[in-house]
């Protein structure tokens, strides 16, 4: 897992055991392929240096910070290892269209 990434899972790890649900998570993907991890409560862009938009390669927000935490409450033995575990599945999943996501 890359620098960007590995910030998004952490970041969000973070937020969901503190049931912080002030900002959106984002992880886009620049034209290099660099991973760029951001937080913000609005909804945020970022682009590549030619102008064009980056690509949302992953995107956690409040509603789903709330679910999270209130699943790994009920399951605190286990719960930051299948946190972890959860959120690298999330981001496989936003990003093929094909595969359902449910926990």
């Amino acid at each position: 897992m890359d620098k960007g990434k590995r910030t998004f899972v952490n970041a969000c790890m973070e937020a969901i055991c503190q049931c912080d649900t002030s900002n959106t998570h984002y992880l886009f993907e620049l034209k290099t392929g660099e991973h760029v991890y951001r937080a913000q409560p609005s909804h945020l862009s970022m682009y590549n240096k030619d102008g064009s938009l980056a690509q949302l390669i992953g995107m956690l927000n409040p509603a789903f910070i709330r679910t999270y935490h209130d699943y790994i409450s009920n399951h605190a033995e286990h719960g930051r290892i299948w946190l972890h575990q959860e959120l690298q599945n999330f981001l496989k999943a936003f990003n093929n269209k094909d595969e359902e996501y449910g926990f």
